[in-house]
């Protein structure tokens, strides 16, 4: 009996491994006090709606990253700020098997876009899909060398809209 029960907690560690979370990665090549700050423009149904957000490092250690956001959203006149918790990515998470992805295949390349009053090179990946009869495409650029890795996203659909990269602070 008790090989069986560490047999099956042997199994278990095997399935349920740790691993390097991507997102910790990312994070701790900055210092605290590294942030992106982006600007979306948006337009749906005839409504325009300006969000800006900012994502703050506030802390890096061995164990974890934790992030803060705030964002201010401006539509129909009104302002409304929106700051969030603080948020705690693990260094380490369980490994899961990526889901099966039904549909057309993500486009996606590299591409060097300013913003930010700088160049970047980014990586783009275009993903297209229909709800409702409604069909949406939407191309996101990232680049490791900026906080949270956004710079540039674009949407076509029912809702249209363009999120750039402002600001930045690496250190």
């Amino acid at each position: 009996m008790v090989k069986s029960a560490a047999l099956i907690a042997l199994l278990g560690g095997l399935l349920f491994q740790d691993v390097e979370n991507p997102e910790y990665k990312h994070w701790s090549k900055f210092k605290a006090g590294a942030f992106a700050k982006t600007r979306m423009e948006m337009d749906t149904a005839g409504m325009k709606i300006l969000t800006t957000s900012t994502t703050t490092l506030k802390s890096v250690d061995k164990d974890k990253a934790v992030v803060a956001s705030e964002s201010e959203t401006e539509m129909m006149g009104n302002k409304t700020k929106s700051p969030l918790p603080d948020r705690e990515v693990p260094a380490k998470v369980r490994k899961v098997e990526p889901a099966r992805h039904e549909g057309p295949k993500p486009e996606e390349g590299d591409e060097t876009i300013e913003a930010a009053g700088q160049k970047w090179t980014c990586h783009w990946v275009k993903t297209t899909s229909e709800v409702g009869g409604t069909k949406s495409t939407t191309t996101v650029w990232t680049c490791d060398d900026v906080p949270g890795q956004m710079v540039k996203m674009t949407m076509d659909g029912a809702a249209k809209g363009t999120l750039i990269l402002v600001e930045c602070k690496k250190e």
